[in-house]
This record gives C-alpha cells, sequence and structure tokens, in this order.
C-alpha cells in the first residue's frame, strides 16, 4: 500500500446502512434530487441558526478536514478534482 490508510467498512455492515444503501439503489433520479435538495435546505437551515463563534468553528474544520483530504490524494485523484472544479467554474460562467 502506499502510505495510504483505507476507510473503515464498518458503516457498511450494519442493518440500517444496508436498509438505506438499497433505497437509494432504487431511487429515481426525482426522488434522488428531492432528498439532496431536503438534506440542502436543512444545512442551509442549520447555517443560518450558528452563532460566529459556531461558524468559525465549522469553517476551521472544514479547512482542516479539506487540508488533510488534499494531503491524502494521489496525483489522479488531485486532477480529477481540480477538473472537475474547472468544468463546474466553466458551467458556472457560462449561465
Amino acid at each position: 500500500m502506499s502510505g495510504r490508510r483505507r476507510r473503515s467498512n464498518i458503516g457498511s455492515s450494519s442493518v440500517n446502512a444496508r436498509r438505506v444503501r438499497s433505497q437509494r439503489d432504487e431511487e429515481s433520479s426525482t426522488e434522488r434530487e428531492a432528498r439532496l435538495s431536503q438534506l440542502r435546505d436543512r444545512y442551509r437551515a442549520e447555517r443560518e441558526r450558528e452563532s460566529s463563534i459556531e461558524r468559525e468553528v465549522r469553517r476551521s474544520r472544514d479547512r482542516d478536514r479539506h487540508s488533510v483530504q488534499r494531503d491524502r490524494e494521489s496525483s489522479v485523484e488531485r486532477e480529477a478534482r481540480l477538473s472537475q472544479l474547472r468544468d463546474r467554474y466553466r458551467a458556472d460562467r457560462e449561465r
């Protein structure tokens, strides 16, 4: 192995995790988009309620987590991430 830590597979073995995975495998693209939209709305509401201190703590944790993720990614993963960002940026500019 290249020194990268393997992700634990413990969450995928629980009964609830299998049920959720099965439900998501069977959902239509419309149902999937509705579920994701609902999650975005819930996270948006949570962020609106947080104090400035809570916001700074969340952002700091996010920065740390993203930094660790970038440090661990391979050159192929890095290029894929950057390519995806470039594509998203182009799509946003074309709107």
